[in-house]
């Protein structure tokens, strides 16, 4: 059995004059969010595997913090051309020319081309990769080369605004109850004429609350 994660680079500098396409990095918030996703694969990846980078700055800074967290020599990642400026079916043909010494290709790219690779990989599946995103799949065939399309199991979609929003809608919820809760005690009938409203300002809450909390949290790992 073979093994495939398709990694989006992390969130970086947005384009602007003097600083070309290849060039940009990872801002902040883009490497604490590719530390956390390698965190979620951490122990789950068994055998011999090999990175594979397109060489842009995001995507390989996205790629050593992942080396990092999964022990992976940094100096073994692979570069190739092919992952920034090239087409998904390129990418399968990466696949077939590994050594058949690999479990697992992690490979680290760009959108539009890996999330059109991912679909290449199962059929029917369409999914535009956030940043940081990262696919798993399974692929029954022993041999790279013998892998073709529409052959993978996809076994792990995760970002990290899955885990940011989660925890949101949470905390919504709970306000929105303590709310609720609380004024229902003063006046029963006024409270649930307000209801609406109620539900509108929680969720404004939780946002904030998460925006700020993502803040405080960005500044605390950089001051360790």
């Amino acid at each position: 059995m073979k093994n495939v994660f398709l990694v989006r680079h992390a969130k970086a500098e947005e384009p602007k004059e003097g600083l070309s396409d290849f060039s940009r990095s990872l801002v902040e918030e883009g490497m604490n969010d590719a530390k956390n996703m390698a965190k979620k694969i951490s122990g789950k990846i068994s055998g011999n595997m090999l990175f594979i980078s397109s060489p842009a700055n995001r995507a390989l800074e996205t790629a050593h913090i992942f080396a990092e967290r999964l022990n992976y020599p940094a100096a073994k990642i692979l570069l190739k051309e092919s992952v920034f400026d090239g087409l998904s079916e390129q990418f399968l043909t990466l696949l077939k020319e590994t050594e058949d010494t690999y479990d697992t290709v992690v490979l680290f790219g760009h959108n539009p081309s890996i999330s059109e690779f991912a679909s290449l990989l199962i059929k029917d599946f369409q999914f535009d990769i956030p940043k940081a995103g990262v696919l798993e799949f399974d692929f029954s065939q022993n041999l790279w080369k013998e892998i073709e399309k529409h052959t993978g199991l996809l076994r792990r979609v995760d970002y990290p605004k899955k885990y940011r929003n989660r925890f949101k809608e949470s905390l919504n919820v709970r306000i929105s109850q303590a709310f609720s809760e609380l004024l229902s005690r003063i006046n029963t009938d006024a409270s649930k004429n307000i209801q609406q409203s109620v539900e509108k300002h929680a969720a404004k809450i939780a946002k904030k609350f998460t925006k700020d909390l993502r803040r405080k949290t960005h500044e605390k790992s950089a001051d360790q």
